[in-house]
């Protein structure tokens, strides 16, 4: 029998539970707005099959492809992996507009099981939240650093419209073009998206018809505008707290301390707000000053229990635990864990048996 630690229950519920079959690569997964390539095999428990790719198909996570459980659990999984799914008949089917099933292949309350594999993936960032700015990375950038308001930037681009004119060149690898983000020196969307980017980044910016500001390109309101763009270095602007080296130790020590309320409290409101994600970023900012801070394991485990990082969210309690024995809301969150390891075992039991004779 195998373990609960090596099923991963994706939904929470029992919906999608995954067993990885061959490791990815690296550490990152692909987000919501991603475009990822994957080769799948979708099979009833009776072995019939419901459809397959083996050249691969591409889609953005957000818009899924066949069923939920697909871009569900895709958003798990690291480049190069492998995995195995037994999905519920409620992930394995795809509802259209009035409420029923887009497909007549699985029959009602069937569940399937589905081979899955993560080929690749572009990163796409939703520069203005409303997908009217979309930046679609092509060459990964270094470090984790990038340009600020205020900060001088070296780029190369240039703009073309659909039929592939080119309206726009700015810069060179020999003489790049400088400016200041955020002085109206080019088109703002543009702007915008280069602050999203990574020092030796590379990407490809799409501003939607109708999105130009007053500043922008004369004439090109009503063109969809594509921009090939390469960040080849910048200096950031400084920040007052940061650079201020008039400020005496206490004042720093109550600047940091502020800092790492201000982190804490948004981590708060992203785990209401339900992006997991995110509050384990902002937690994780906080421990590499401060590791044994008890707050943010607490606040980090409440994020890792919530997107099924069961092993993650039991070191995080279990460090908390050590610094602070007696914390009530650790001791909860620790509870909570047990109980759903336990859920985990059982499902294990349930649904992967038939999936695991197949195997053999």
């Amino acid at each position: 029998m195998l373990s609960w630690t090596s099923i991963r229950d994706v939904t929470g519920d029992g919906g999608i539970l995954k067993k990885i079959t061959k490791e990815g690569e690296g550490w990152a997964t692909p987000r919501e707005a991603d475009e990822v390539l994957v080769k799948y095999e979708a099979r009833l428990e009776n072995a019939a099959l419901v459809s397959k790719s083996d050249e691969g198909v591409e889609f953005n996570v957000s818009d899924g492809y066949l069923c939920p459980a697909i871009s569900k659990a895709v958003k798990t999984m690291r480049r190069g992996e492998k995995a195995e799914l037994a999905v519920k008949f409620s992930y394995g089917i795809r509802l259209n507009e009035n409420g029923a099933a887009d497909t007549d292949d699985v029959p009602p309350d069937s569940n399937l099981t589905i081979k899955l594999e993560l080929v690749s993936w572009k990163s796409v960032v939703d520069v203005t939240g409303d997908k009217k700015v979309l930046k679609r990375i092509t060459k990964v950038g270094e470090g984790f650093d990038r340009p600020n308001e205020g900060s001088v930037v070296k780029v190369t681009y240039y703009g073309k419209l659909k039929d592939g004119t080119v309206f726009e060149r700015k810069g060179s690898n020999e003489e790049p073009f400088e400016f200041t983000t955020l002085e109206e020196q080019i088109n703002e969307s543009l702007d915008r998206a280069i602050m999203t980017m990574k020092k030796g980044e590379q990407a490809l910016v799409t501003v939607t018809k109708g999105y130009l500001h007053s500043n922008d390109i004369s004439g090109m309101a009503n063109e969809d505008l594509f921009y090939e763009v390469e960040l080849i270095d910048f200096i950031k602007a400084a920040t007052y707290v940061e650079f201020d080296h008039s400020f005496t130790d206490d004042e720093k020590s109550i600047a940091k301390a502020l800092w790492f309320s201000s982190n804490l409290n948004s981590a708060a409101c992203k785990l209401k707000l339900g992006d997991y994600l995110e509050a384990s970023t902002l937690c994780t900012k906080v421990l590499k000053h401060d590791p044994c801070n008890v707050k943010a394991l607490y606040r980090r485990s409440q994020a890792y229990l919530k997107i099924s990082e069961l092993d993650k969210a039991e070191d995080d309690i279990k460090r908390a635990l050590t610094s602070d024995p007696n914390n009530r809301d650790v001791k909860l969150v620790y509870k909570e864990l047990k109980d759903k390891q336990r859920e985990y075992a059982r499902y294990q039991t349930e649904i992967f048996s038939t999936m695991l004779s197949r195997m053999g």
